[in-house]
């Protein structure tokens, strides 16, 4: 016949219930720290990269337009991979980053959006102030940031 459990080993059993419910949390708020340090780590490093290649750019640039070169080069996009699949978990961006981070990537996607509009100011014969607006944009962008 089976005996009933004694005291000891019913508080034993759910102390060991409450243990491992609380092993469990603390391992998923860990976890849950650690991915949020990354993702504030990718983006810093993502924001840095984007700094230093618009800031080149910007000095590219406005050597082209003094050496009326700057119609014979590209405009290439500046990516933003980190920041588009991070955007949604904005919450987990250090508080003291948001803001600063939200208006650097707007000003980014910005600068890609004047990009765009290159040929139509080609077809107005109007690339001198596409040229001087864009140079104005990536030097505000520079000083900003």
């Amino acid at each position: 016949m089976h005996q009933p459990q004694t005291d000891t080993a019913i508080w034993a059993t759910l102390l060991s219930a409450i243990w491992a419910a609380f092993l469990g949390l603390a391992t998923y708020f860990i976890r849950k720290l650690q991915e949020n340090s990354s993702v504030n780590k990718a983006i810093q490093a993502e924001v840095h990269r984007l700094k230093t290649v618009i800031k080149e750019h910007k000095d590219f640039w406005e050597r082209c337009v003094k050496d009326s070169t700057a119609n014979l080069h590209p405009l290439i996009p500046f990516t933003h991979v980190v920041y588009d699949e991070q955007v949604k978990n904005v919450g987990v961006i250090q508080r003291r980053l948001v803001e600063q981070v939200v208006r650097f990537y707007g000003y980014v996607d910005y600068i890609n959006s004047f990009q765009e509009l290159r040929g139509q100011y080609k077809t107005v014969k109007q690339i001198k102030m596409f040229n001087k607006m864009y140079l104005s944009t990536l030097e505000r962008l520079v000083r900003d940031f």
